[in-house]
């Protein structure tokens, strides 16, 4: 049984403020609540409180602040997570270079691909234009202008591409007031 001291204790503290609802919440939870439910400023307060508290934090290692409890509980966990960490990390390079690599030589490899057939193409309207086939002269034509509007277009894809990752790394560059 609750003594009636506590709740005239409350009662009285509900005029003083919210931290001491809060202080007193730990002691008697049942209490504040009651307390909290007849003060609307007194809830409203208690939420901006709670909301204030409100942390973020993104990288790959966990905050500092998490990082130093966990080397306060153990040192070999601290220096596992900053190990795991340093791993990953190294790993994720290494495919990146893996990909990058990869994809240059199949640009390349499709480049020389595209030159090999358009080569035949040339040649191949040459030919047809030597034997007196004259419709061989629109092959050499739509091999020009199909090589041209090709090349235009990867300028321009390459373009917007380079846009997009300048206004990504824009929108992802961390503030320096964020937690």
């Amino acid at each position: 049984m609750k003594s009636p001291d506590k709740k005239i204790d409350l009662e009285v503290r509900k005029n003083s403020g919210v931290e001491d609802i809060l202080n007193s919440f730990e002691s008697n939870p049942d209490e504040v609540y009651k307390v909290i439910g007849e003060s609307p400023e007194a809830m409203s307060q208690l939420i901006s409180i709670a909301q204030s508290k409100l942390e973020y934090h993104s990288g790959p290692l966990p905050s500092p602040e998490t990082l130093a409890k966990y080397k306060e509980i153990d040192e070999e966990l601290f220096r596992t997570i900053v190990s795991m960490v340093k791993n990953q990390s190294v790993h994720r390079r290494e495919i990146e270079k893996q990909v990058i690599s990869s994809d240059i030589k199949s640009e390349k490899r499709g480049q020389w691909f595209a030159f090999i057939l358009f080569l035949i193409l040339i040649a191949g309207s040459f030919y047809l234009v030597y034997l007196g086939k004259y419709f061989g002269i629109a092959g050499i034509i739509s091999a020009i202008v199909g090589g041209i509007a090709i090349f235009i277009n990867n300028k321009k894809t390459q373009a917007i591409e380079i846009a997009g990752k300048d206004k990504e790394m824009i929108e992802n560059k961390p503030n320096k007031t964020d937690k």
